[in-house]
Parts: structure tokens; C-alpha cells; sequence
């Protein structure tokens, strides 16, 4: 083993936990962006790839090994249902933020998820001894949001996603407009009724 191997066995070794965040945003036709942020010391744990080697050559080839790995990796990683229909996650990509810090993006083409539940499994990680905790920041897409902790352990949350408001009438309308027409045809019956034959004292008159 060579004397980097050393260094990058040892690296690992002590780097055995990590935090990181990730955001989910929820549209109403069922769009979902993701965003991962984690650092770059966790990236040789996910890809197999050094991001802080200073060499250029070196740090071309770990970028381009980051790439590959998070193309494929991410919607892997990542699974998205709503109810019981899977959604389709495009290829991820990645950026560096700053020099310890690095995001992972995808979107999610999922169904419409108004009044139904939004599933989330977190992979990330899960082959790894590291163990990774990702603070979860869901927004609806109605504004609201909800927030959970990822890790390897407990890898699932469940989002209930709210129907919109004028979804929620359209009982109530439906039945106030059965009752306008019940009561609509009961008036019109009553007009229409015939009325009594005149009685003997009338017909004298």
C-alpha cells in the first residue's frame, strides 16, 4: 500500500460520522427538486473519489469520478413514491460550494401528490460504515413545510400532501347543490299541483 493509501485508509477510518441537509421541493403536477448538501470528506466514503487532493491531474480525475458516480448513484440513492406509483428520477449532478462542501441535485417526475402521501427512501450511505444524518426539509406545495432526520437507520418519511382548498369544498359544494336542486323540484311540484275541485256550496254560487 502506498504512503497516500496510508493516509486515505486512516482518513476513513477516523471519519465515521457525518451530517449533512437535503431539501425537497413538492409542486403541485408532481415535480420534485432535490438538493444534497454533505462535505467533501464524505465524498471518498460515496464515490470512492479524494476531492481535496491538491495535484490537478489527480483532482480532474476525482471530479470526473464524482460525476459518473452521482449520475448513476443518485436516483438510485434516492426513491420517491406517492401512494403506491414510484416516480422518475433524472441522472444527478454535483457542484462544489466551497471548499469543504459539495451538493447532489436531482428532480423527481412523480403524480400529481395533492391529498395523497409522498414517500421518501434514503440510500444514501447505506453500503458504508459512515454513519451520515441528513436534516430533511420538505416544502409543500402549498408553503408549508416538513422536517425529519435521514440516516441509515431510519431511511423513510412519509409526507401527507394537503389538497388544495377548492378540492376540499367540492364535497361540500356537491352537496349543497344536490340540496338547491332537491329543493328546486319539490317548489316547482307544488306549483304544478292542480288544484281541488269545487265543492257543492261554490258550484251553487
Amino acid at each position: 500500500m502506498t504512503p497516500a493509501s496510508w493516509v486515505l485508509a486512516l482518513a476513513l477510518a477516523a471519519h465515521s460520522r457525518s451530517e449533512g441537509a437535503a431539501r425537497l421541493v413538492v409542486f403541485g403536477d408532481g415535480r420534485v427538486d432535490l438538493v444534497v448538501t454533505l462535505g467533501t470528506p464524505d465524498m471518498p466514503e460515496l464515490c470512492d473519489a479524494d476531492l481535496a487532493v491538491v495535484d490537478p491531474a489527480r483532482r480532474a480525475a476525482a471530479e470526473q469520478k464524482v460525476t459518473t458516480c452521482v449520475e448513476a448513484g443518485l436516483p438510485r440513492w434516492l426513491r420517491l413514491r406517492v401512494d403506491d406509483e414510484p416516480c422518475t428520477l433524472a441522472a444527478g449532478s454535483w457542484r462544489r460550494v466551497d471548499g469543504r462542501t459539495v451538493e447532489l441535485a436531482t428532480q423527481a417526475r412523480c403524480a400529481p401528490p395533492a391529498g395523497r402521501a409522498l414517500a421518501v427512501d434514503w440510500g444514501l450511505f447505506s453500503g458504508s460504515p459512515l454513519e451520515f444524518v441528513a436534516a430533511v426539509v420538505v416544502t409543500l406545495p402549498d408553503g408549508g413545510e416538513r422536517r425529519a432526520l435521514l440516516s441509515r437507520r431510519h431511511n423513510r418519511v412519509v409526507v401527507a400532501v394537503p389538497a388544495p382548498p377548492w378540492r376540499r369544498a367540492l364535497p361540500w359544494a356537491a352537496g349543497a347543490a344536490a340540496l338547491a336542486v332537491a329543493v328546486t323540484l319539490v317548489v316547482r311540484g307544488r306549483r304544478r299541483r292542480p288544484a281541488p275541485p269545487a265543492g257543492p256550496s261554490q258550484q251553487a254560487r
